[in-house]
């Protein structure tokens, strides 16, 4: 019996080898640019969203720091009221001043408050006294408000230099605020800067902290967010 042979029919061929290495190649490249595109995304994607939760607490640090020291006690005479003091002895930085607090019940009482900036983390602490006892602490404690804390800076405004910032505003002009008695007194503003360092890593963007130094050139190359507030001390006491 004789055997059907299948002949290719004139002008049909296969694939030949260099033409499979060729597509091959292409098809890599084009796999290679889309898999290099969606690494960049990915990663500008965890940049952006720790960006967002790092901004979120600075802005709740902000806003606490902010009422906080507005309802500072300027003092015209009385101890232990004050001017709010500003303490910077590298690597700490602190806020310290009086205002109304209630302890122990006593709504009529003094506590006094410090913000302080030292090994990279925000703390918060109040060390609470009723008017009668100025001066003996009743209760202390101190709480963790951020980590990775780059800069914590206080500038007490007409008097501290600003000089070497670029990312903060002109200081504010004093405010005339009426004592008991009914006497103007001049108040000081105050800038509040706090940066954090944002962990990730992601390539491109800006690489400037608020001094406008690169980061790329410091031990600590994470990117920088920051944020400021400018208050007036409100209440003024004799």
């Amino acid at each position: 019996m004789n055997k059907k042979m299948n002949v290719p029919e004139k002008g049909e061929s296969g694939f030949t080898l260099v033409e499979l290495l060729v597509v091959t190649v292409i098809a890599l490249v084009i796999l290679g640019g889309l898999l290099t595109s969606f690494i960049q995304q990915y990663s500008e994607y965890k940049y952006q969203s720790k960006r967002i939760d790092a901004v979120q607490n600075l802005e709740f640090s902000m806003r606490f720091i902010s009422e906080d020291l507005r309802s500072a006690l300027i003092s015209v005479s009385a101890s232990p009221t004050g001017n709010p003091t500003i303490t910077s002895n590298n690597p700490t930085t602190a806020l310290t001043f009086w205002a109304w607090d209630t302890v122990n019940g006593t709504t009529n009482s003094r506590a006094q408050r410090k913000y302080f900036y030292s090994g990279n983390v925000l703390r918060y602490d109040n060390e609470a006294t009723t008017d009668s006892t100025v001066g003996a602490t009743t209760s202390a404690h101190a709480n963790d408000m951020l980590t990775d804390v780059t800069h914590f800076d206080i500038f007490l405004d007409g008097t501290t230099s600003r000089a070497g910032y670029s990312g903060i505003p002109a200081a504010l002009t004093p405010l005339s605020v009426n004592d008991p008695s009914g006497t103007a007194q001049t108040v000081n503003g105050y800038t509040i800067l706090i940066e954090l360092a944002v962990d990730s890593g992601y390539k491109n963007g800006s690489f400037l902290d608020v001094r406008g130094v690169d980061v790329r050139t410091t031990s600590d190359r994470r990117k920088r967010v920051w944020r400021y507030v400018q208050v007036y001390p409100m209440t003024v006491v004799d």
